[in-house]
C-alpha cells in the first residue's frame, strides 16, 4: 500500500504478515494542537475499559504497562486520572488484547491517594520480564467528568 500525503489509503487491504513484520508511524504536531493524553485504555468495548497504554516521557512512545503487580488500587488512580470515579476491576494478563513488548512501566505500587500514575512508585527495570501477555487494563465506573 502506499499514500502520498492528502491522498486516501485504503486499509483494507490484507496481508500475511508475522508479528515481527508490523509497521509504524511517527507523527509530529503542529504547535498549535495540544498535548497528546498521556494515559489511554486501548482493546476494550468503550471508552470505560482497556489495556492502559501510557506515554513514555523520554521517547513520546505510547507503551503498555506490565500487569505484574498489578491491583485494584492501581487501577483505581487510573480511572481517576482518566475522569472516572472509580476501578470497577482491574485486569491481567492481556485481558484486551495482546501488546507491544516495550513497557515503560512495571511493579506499578499505588498507595491510592496519588492523582495520576506516574506518581506511583514502579520498577521500569522489570519490565524485561513482561511480554504480550502481561498487558494491565481496567474496567473504570461513573461518568467521564474529563470529556
Amino acid at each position: 500500500m502506499t499514500c502520498v500525503s492528502g491522498d486516501s489509503c485504503d486499509a483494507a487491504e490484507e496481508a500475511d504478515c508475522d508479528s515481527f513484520e508490523g509497521v509504524g508511524l511517527v507523527c509530529k504536531r503542529s504547535a498549535d494542537e495540544p498535548a497528546p493524553d498521556d494515559v489511554f485504555l486501548s482493546g476494550g468495548s468503550g471508552p470505560n475499559e482497556g489495556n492502559v497504554m501510557v506515554r513514555d516521557p523520554t521517547t513520546g512512545w505510547l507503551s503498555p504497562v506490565c500487569s505484574h503487580g498489578w491491583d485494584a488500587v492501581d487501577a483505581g488512580v487510573i480511572c481517576r486520572q482518566l475522569g472516572f470515579a472509580e476501578a470497577d476491576s482491574h485486569t491481567t494478563g492481556s485481558a484486551f488484547g495482546k501488546g507491544g513488548r516495550r513497557f515503560s512501566m512495571a511493579k506499578v505500587q499505588c498507595a491510592g491517594n496519588e492523582t495520576r500514575l506516574d506518581e506511583c512508585p514502579q520498577d521500569a527495570s522489570y519490565a524485561r520480564n513482561c511480554d504480550d501477555y502481561s498487558l494491565a487494563g481496567v474496567r473504570c465506573r461513573g461518568t467521564n467528568t474529563n470529556r
